[in-house]
């Protein structure tokens, strides 16, 4: 899942939404910075959490102000051709923090990362950095760029949440086409926990045309095992409550959708196919039917046809590579 970014959100009209307390004399709720937060940028450095410098090298560029609103103090949005700062405006002190600033042509992190570094120099500099999200520039209207996955840098323990984000393309190397850093404000690093599916956080998942998914393994050496490519979609769901997530997939076959389910036995991965398995023209996971009873709303419906062409809809439970039979699906509807 991926969910719409927190800076890009506080330039819509909705800013009020959100609620947040500013100490006195600051800008932003986290004071503590961490020198890592930063971009270097021709003779400009910007570190987020501090006095915004350099005002007059956008002298000639596009600058967009927004006025205080709620719990937000006033924003200014700075962009020229190669960066792009947005900054809070302490109206105390008529001083300016810095809360964002990203790149797509020019810049440089403090170890050393610039745009187009390929995927095995970043995670030689940040080998803390982590895979945060496969769905591509296709699911993001506001990307500058575009883009196929999103690594993410937290500063372990330093009381913010702060990130660091590289923005890859699709090509062999996965170049960075975009870096991005900015003070999450009230966004948890928690929101952004990219939870282990199947109990192993080596496994990913991307899906950058918005049509196809490719499940893979990230290896110690930093290389991919892929572990299947289908079209259609992914999602976690623990369906027998063992605390640890199976992989659901919404497969696409001759234009009706079949459920694939992955789980883990032991240390190998086992595949269900639910279509396959009860001889079902199409199956769907019980958490997509919104009138469904709670009670089945983390189990698989499969719609079985008969010989008179009429087609009945049941309701199945699964439990390690196994499919009970639990009612039918109108007895499981509210």
């Amino acid at each position: 899942m991926s969910k719409p970014k927190f800076m890009n959100m506080i330039l819509m009209a909705a800013m009020t939404a959100l609620i947040i307390t500013f100490p006195a004399g600051c800008c932003s709720p986290e004071s503590t910075v961490s020198g890592e937060y930063t971009l270097k940028a021709g003779v400009a450095t910007y570190e987020i959490g501090t006095e915004f410098q350099g005002k007059e090298l956008f002298a000639s560029s596009e600058v967009t102000s927004y006025p205080a609103d709620g719990a937000f103090p006033a924003m200014n949005v700075y962009k020229d051709p190669s960066i792009e700062v947005r900054t809070f405006v302490n109206p105390g002190e008529q001083n300016e923090e810095v809360i964002f600033v990203s790149s797509t042509k020019s810049g440089e992190t403090m170890r050393g990362i610039r745009i187009s570094d390929p995927l095995a120099d970043l995670k030689a500099a940040y080998p803390e950095v982590v895979f945060l999200s496969g769905d591509g520039s296709w699911a993001d209207e506001n990307a500058p760029v575009e883009y196929s996955r999103i690594y993410r840098f937290y500063v372990n323990g330093d009381g913010t949440n702060n990130y660091i984000d590289f923005y890859t393309d699709n090509s062999p190397e996965r170049k960075i086409v975009l870096i991005e850093i900015a003070n999450g404000l009230d966004s948890p690093r928690e929101w952004n926990d990219n939870s282990a599916w199947l109990g192993d956080g080596t496994i990913k998942k991307e899906m950058p045309d918005g049509f196809t998914t490719r499940l893979f393994r990230e290896n110690k050496d930093g290389s991919e095992t892929e572990i299947v490519i289908f079209r259609g979609a992914a999602e976690g769901h623990d369906l027998d409550d063992d605390g640890i997530s199976e992989i659901v997939c919404f497969e696409r076959k001759n234009n009706a959708q079949g459920i694939v389910i992955y789980d883990k036995a032991e240390d190998r991965i086992t595949i269900t196919d639910v279509n396959a398995a009860l001889g079902s023209a199409y199956s769907e996971y019980t958490g997509s039917i919104g009138n469904i009873k709670i009670e089945y709303s983390n189990c698989i419906q499969a719609s079985i046809t008969k010989e008179d062409g009429t087609i009945d809809n049941f309701i199945y439970d699964y439990c390690d590579g196994e499919l009970q039979y639990l009612c039918t699906l109108e007895e499981a509807l509210r």
